[in-house]
């Protein structure tokens, strides 16, 4: 209510018409509480776990934010653990490929790299395909490139929106004077919340 400044009755009809349109929103957060409080951990896609030892605190703050966490934590740490296995993927293929684009850092879902402009077209074509191939989901994976001159030129490729480069957005690629594209993979997971993950 405060975030949208409505009163807290107009919030709680937003809500409620939210989960009735999407039930399965509130089964999964149901089923996640319930298995939080059982096993005390909740875990990703991969099998990485995130221990709760608040989820059966008796104070009911320290509670609510435990099963807030997890809730979150299965859908935001599978789309960490997929970054991380796409840097792998694609640090292994430049290498392999004995390629001079240089891979030099993450940022949230995004992969940025220095592309030499003779292989800015080879890179922009394979990696999207490297990214995407790195687990195999019950739904697809797509990862998107685009390019500019610096880093900061991916503003213009959302819109003008540099803070709308999430993880469900499109992607830059670009190229500066000194004869390197600098290019950023940002991965557009497009995550199973509901369904069965692994396929």
């Amino acid at each position: 209510a405060k975030s949208l400044e409505i009163d807290n009755k107009a919030a709680q009809t937003f809500i409620e018409r939210y989960f009735a349109r999407y039930p399965g929103v509130q089964d999964y957060m149901q089923r996640t509480r319930e298995a939080a409080r059982e096993q005390g951990w909740v875990e990703t896609v991969f099998g990485r776990r995130l221990y709760l030892p608040e989820i059966r605190s008796s104070n009911a703050a320290r509670r609510a934010g435990a099963e807030r966490a997890a809730i979150n934590a299965p859908m935001q740490g599978t789309a960490a653990d997929l970054i991380k296995l796409a840097m792998i993927r694609v640090a292994d293929w430049l290498q392999r490929e004995q390629l001079a684009s240089r891979l030099i850092m993450q940022v949230h879902d995004e992969l940025v790299l220095e592309v030499p402009e003779a292989e800015r077209e080879r890179v922009c074509a394979a990696l999207p395909q490297e990214m995407a191939a790195v687990a195999g989901l019950a739904v697809p994976l797509v990862a998107e490139v685009g390019s500019g001159a610096n880093w900061l030129s991916r503003s213009a490729a959302f819109g003008g929106n540099v803070a709308a480069a999430g993880s469900h957005q499109s992607l830059p690629c670009w190229v500066n004077g000194s004869g390197y594209s600098s290019i950023t993979f940002i991965s557009r997971w497009m995550k199973p919340a509901f369904g069965p993950w692994p396929t």
